[in-house]
């Protein structure tokens, strides 16, 4: 029997308007036999969904989405999110300004009831039947789709804010008909025709944010301009400018970036981006790759057949929505909140009810007395919190140059408790030069380094650049391994890789042909001036720091003691998974600040992956932030995680403090539906201030700090 390996989708969602409907959603496909993973985002209406092939296919995932009043669809990118979102918002001005006019007209004949009731009983009655024809259109054109979401939180068994209002409309509707029918004027048409512009009001309020919210997301997702090199020049251009047909070449450890057919050269791609699995795949002439995928080993040439904005991965989503949508479970008290007060709610309208039923108040006033306290007590603003105090980080964090892919790496950034550095091109300038040549007796310098330069060819990496630069241009041949080339030169077998012995600052590499040495090649780079600083700004804030190179203990030292750290804190010769492996032995949260396509399982291990200013592309795509100026960048990074969790902080304290004194206010009576709908829009505005107030000022300014031996050493206790 043949394994069938999980499916991985985005999906967007159709329907989906509210935080407690996207919660309700995401645990019915959750439930659903066969599906492994389901996340649901409403802030771009977006569902990331994992299951079993044999166990369940795509459409009856779809049914089941169906059957509980959304639809899946293709996903959208952010920009047809925003579109979809303006359409979204006028259709809602449409049914404001129905449920204001109507409603006013309803008020009228209320008035004159309330305020000077007639002395005949018929014309009193008249007078409610005119307020409830006036309040027809508010209630059925304007509230059709309150009721809908209603319902649709019913079947999802997940109260909503669309909940509470319809059954405080539907109350007073039915009070007022009971009345009319007995010959009665005691009416509240108008109460109902209020609460439907105030829940419109609030749904306006919410679509605003959210359509402020997915502008900043869809500003850092035109960050992502991707280039390519033409195959019949060599020149990099971006892939906007690459029509359907080219030639494009795509170096060995470099990420696809456009869809096409391999012309020429063979070699393996990983495709996680796209699928989900890293799993690696041989392609030659005639396969099909997409953008987005990885390629491993050796230079190919692809002939485009798309466009950028037609490509496999523009049909995704986008890269943001896809990160927003697949997000981890992170620990949210808030969201734990939310749900179980989303869970109680009908109890405790419940007992409310009845407690003033107890106390002698009549039926229908209990009643609202109960839909009152449920409705000051809905937990939107709860649910609104967390991904606005992100999208407002985040979109701070892209003013000072930080792409923010995962807004919950900053909450684990503004915790780091130990940074481990990448060495080359990240504490390292990146751009080592060839300084020296020794062959092997037998050999010329010129011949080690035409040969090194055969295996190095058509490689995307620093050394690689670095021999090539001094060999000159030559066919693209080079295999990468996992620490060093391979190639041909010359008929023979060439390989290249880290050398046995250490030259005091240097970087050493050893050329290997047919199995016997033939030279070493001996590479210099400088230090970032910008390191130092950073190092000491870290070890001052008591977190243990270390470097993690697959250099020479030689190079790696000398660095070490150029930026200031302790030597029991660096690591030398580390191979991708060594590197990996020293994360999870370290104090968590750890951070890895890299740049190159073997950082890659470090990333994955750690819980914040930060590339730095030029990282390799597929550093870029595996990383959760990106830095694009200075590896300084990472402390102001820093000050806006933990400014991002003291704003969480303090949004759960202020919700949970209006909610709670809210409800109180509603338990006791003092509050009526309409009173309580106002109250509960006001929340959630005060969310919405709340969480961008703090990152619309600058960023945290990056002062130079003193540094302090004592803290420098502190990483021997955690890294040695």
């Amino acid at each position: 029997m043949t394994f069938t390996p999980p499916r991985r989708q985005l999906f967007g969602v159709e329907g989906l308007w509210c935080g407690a409907c996207a919660n309700g959603l995401e645990r019915r496909l959750a439930d659903v036999a066969g599906v492994r993973q389901a996340r649901v985002h409403f802030l771009t209406r977006s569902a990331f969904l994992e299951w079993e092939p044999d166990c369940i296919d795509k459409l009856e995932i779809a049914e089941c989405a169906e059957r509980a009043g959304f639809r899946l669809v293709a996903p959208r990118t952010l920009a047809q999110t925003r579109e979809a979102l303006g359409a979204a918002e006028l259709r809602l001005i449409r049914r404001f300004a129905v449920a204001v006019f109507f409603g006013m007209w309803a008020m009228a004949p209320a008035l004159v009831l309330y305020l000077a009731p007639p002395q005949d009983s018929a014309e009193a009655w008249m007078l409610g039947v005119a307020s409830g024809v006036f309040a027809a259109p508010a209630l059925v054109v304007a509230g059709a789709d309150l009721f809908a979401m209603a319902l649709r939180s019913i079947r999802l068994r997940s109260p909503s804010f669309d909940l509470m209002i319809a059954l405080g409309v539907g109350a007073a509707v039915a009070a007022s008909v009971r009345s009319l029918v007995t010959g009665q004027a005691d009416v509240y048409f108008d109460a109902a025709s209020m609460l439907v512009s105030l829940a419109i009001a609030a749904r306006l309020i919410d679509l605003r944010l959210r359509r402020r919210a997915i502008e900043a997301l869809a500003v850092l997702e035109g960050d992502l301009a991707q280039k390519a090199i033409l195959a019949e020049t060599g020149v990099l251009v971006g892939v906007a400018d690459i029509a359907a047909g080219t030639r494009v070449l795509v170096e060995a450890g470099a990420e696809i970036s456009m869809d096409g057919v391999i012309e020429t050269g063979t070699s393996s791609i990983d495709q996680a981006v796209l699928t989900g699995e890293s799993v690696h795949m041989s392609v030659g002439p005639g396969t099909r790759v997409s953008a987005g995928a990885l390629n491993l080993r050796q230079a190919i040439v692809l002939r485009t057949d798309r466009v950028a904005g037609d490509r496999d991965i523009d049909r995704i989503g986008g890269r943001v929505a896809l990160e927003l949508a697949a997000r981890p479970a992170l620990a949210d008290p808030a969201g734990r909140l939310a749900g179980w007060l989303g869970a109680g709610l009908p109890v405790l309208g419940f007992l409310v009810a009845a407690g003033h039923m107890l106390a002698g108040a009549p039926g229908l006033l209990a009643a609202q007395h109960g839909l009152a306290a449920m409705i000051v007590i809905c937990p939107c603003a709860l649910v609104l919190a967390r991904p606005m105090a992100h999208i407002a980080a985040v979109a701070a964090a892209a003013r000072h140059g930080i792409r923010v892919i995962e807004p919950g790496a900053l909450e684990a950034l503004g915790k780091v408790r130990t940074v481990l550095f990448d060495k080359t091109g990240t504490l390292t300038a990146g751009s080592p030069v060839v300084e020296d040549v020794t062959p092997a007796p037998g050999w010329t310098a010129p011949e080690v380094l035409e040969a090194a330069a055969r295996a190095e060819a058509g490689i995307d990496h620093p050394i690689a650049r670095a021999i090539l630069s001094a060999a000159g241009p030559g066919p693209t041949a080079g295999e990468r391994l996992a620490r060093g080339a391979r190639g041909i030169w010359n008929g023979q077998s060439v390989h290249v890789g880290p050398a046995p012995t250490a030259d005091g600052h240097r970087t050493v590499v050893q050329v290997e042909i047919d199995n016997c040495v033939a030279g070493l090649i001996h590479l210099a780079d400088r230090v970032r001036p910008e390191a130092p600083f950073t190092v000491a700004a870290f070890a001052n804030a008591w977190i243990a720091i270390g470097i993690a190179s697959g250099d020479q203990p030689g190079a790696v030292e000398a660095v070490a003691k150029a930026c200031g750290f302790a030597s029991s804190g660096c690591h030398a010769a580390l191979t991708p998974q060594d590197k990996a492996d020293l994360i999870h032995r370290s104090e968590r949260p750890v951070a890895f600040v890299g740049d190159g396509v073997n950082d890659a399982p470090a990333f994955a291990a750690a819980d914040v992956g930060i590339a730095v200013a030029g990282a390799h592309s597929a550093a870029m795509r595996t990383a959760q932030i990106v830095l694009s100026g200075g590896i300084s960048d990472i402390i102001r990074a820093r000050g806006l995680g933990r400014r991002l969790n003291s704003t969480l902080r303090l949004l759960l304290a202020a919700t949970v403090c209006y909610n709670l004194g809210a409800g109180i206010a509603g338990a006791a009576g003092q509050v009526t539906p309409a009173a309580a709908a106002c109250l509960m829009t006001v929340n959630s505005v005060l969310t919405a201030v709340l969480a961008w107030a703090p990152f619309a000022r600058q960023g945290p300014l990056v002062e130079r700090p003193r540094v302090r031996s004592r803290a420098i050493r502190r990483p021997k206790r955690v890294l040695a």
